[in-house]
This record gives structure tokens, sequence and C-alpha cells, in this order.
């Protein structure tokens, strides 16, 4: 089957990404409200809890930070690529 890459299917394509990228970035928020909430706890809790606490701590940073630099430089990737493809139609659409 042949996709035909028409403007409207390309801004289906991107309409569909960026509602993507909203809910990764909308659920990724909630990992450091996560890391909020227990960096809170922590001052609170009783000290045979803190050193659990702290791990979990710790393995809530490694996946934000993770999940950080792998999205965001996928996303930049991708911004790049598009302001490229966007700056060489303007300048054929100059030309002409």
């Amino acid at each position: 089957m042949l996709i035909s890459f028409n403007k409207k299917n390309r801004d289906h394509q991107h309409s569909t990404y960026i509602q993507a990228l909203i809910q990764v970035f909308s659920s990724a928020q909630i990992l450091d409200s996560w890391r909020m909430q227990y960096t809170e706890i922590i001052g609170r809790v009783s000290q045979d809890k803190v050193l659990s606490y702290a791990i979990f701590l710790s393995r809530l940073q490694t996946c934000s930070e993770t999940l950080e630099k792998i999205i965001c430089s996928f996303v930049l990737r991708d911004i790049i690529l598009l302001l490229n493809k966007w700056l060489k139609r303007s300048r054929e659409w100059s030309l002409d």
C-alpha cells in the first residue's frame, strides 16, 4: 500500500506526534511529583525507613534522568530536523 505524503497527512502526523509528546511529558511530571513527595517524607519517617526511602529516591532520580536524556534528545533532534526542512522550504519559496 502506497501512502501519500501530502500536506494533510504531514499535518496529521505532526499533530499526532505533538499529542504523544504532551502525554509523555505529562506522565513524566509524575516522577517529579513523587520525588518532591518522598523528599518531604524522608525527613519525617523513622530512622529504620530512611534507607529504603533514600534508595527509592535514588532510583527515581535515575529514572527521571534517563527519561530526560532520552526523550529530550529525541525531541531536540526532531525539532532541528523540522526546522531545517522548514528553512529549506522557505528558501525555495523565496527564490521562486
